[in-house]
């Protein structure tokens, strides 16, 4: 009878061990779905309700960028204030295309990816003016490649403005496309721009042009 009833208390004994221990898995399980419900909460709430996001646009001398117009997808809209900084309200997480612009700064297309509500949006904008200056120092240090990367650029802001059209001629000229560089100081001369540089410059094209032609023949 002894021996009956130590067995019956060794299998409650080991009964309880293996409850206590599954209910030890299940309270650890419980409590790791509260660490993850607590830790991912703010992120289920950015997916239901999106995220503020920050950002700031300047241009190449890293002064503020005021009333440049932003776009997310061609929905969301936002300008710039004075300080260059602005803010797109209730974004909801995932990939976006950003695009922006200005009449006196480059316009800006890119895709961004919205992933937290801390992330910051950082864009570095030429202004018109600042294109136009680094053609002519890229001109000055012989780096035409360069130059023509920043005058293309330029063009595609405004390609009628005269000191584009200008760059573009001095830079047929660097390349040796006399014929190129003539047709484009016709060009500005059609539009109404007059100056005594301009003119020299174009007589000194001819006589290239000249003694290219004499040359040939001989």
């Amino acid at each position: 009878q002894k021996r009956k009833t130590d067995f019956i208390l060794l299998f409650i004994m080991k009964r309880a061990m293996r409850m206590k221990k599954h209910f030890g898995i299940v309270r650890q399980a419980l409590i790791l779905y509260v660490l993850i419900l607590i830790g991912t909460g703010c992120k289920t709430t950015s997916v239901l309700y999106g995220v503020n996001i920050n950002g700031m646009v300047y241009d190449f001398d890293n002064r503020p960028v005021a009333g440049y117009h932003l776009k997310l997808n061609n929905d969301l809209e936002v300008v710039t204030d004075i300080t260059g900084r602005f803010t797109f309200e209730k974004v909801k997480l995932g990939e976006y295309l950003l695009t922006g612009e200005n009449n006196r700064y480059e316009p800006y297309e890119g895709k961004v990816i919205i992933y937290s509500q801390d992330q910051v949006i950082y864009l570095r904008i030429p202004s018109f003016l600042q294109l136009i200056n680094l053609t002519d120092k890229a001109l000055e240090e012989n780096n035409l490649q360069e130059a023509e990367g920043f005058l293309k650029r330029a063009s595609a802001m405004n390609s009628e403005d005269i000191d584009v059209m200008i760059y573009e001629a001095v830079l047929a000229y660097r390349y040796y496309n006399i014929e190129q560089a003539m047709r484009k100081i016709e060009q500005i001369k059609t539009n109404g721009y007059r100056s005594e540089w301009l003119d020299t410059f174009y007589d000194e094209l001819q006589k290239i042009r000249l003694d290219a032609q004499l040359k040939d023949k001989q």
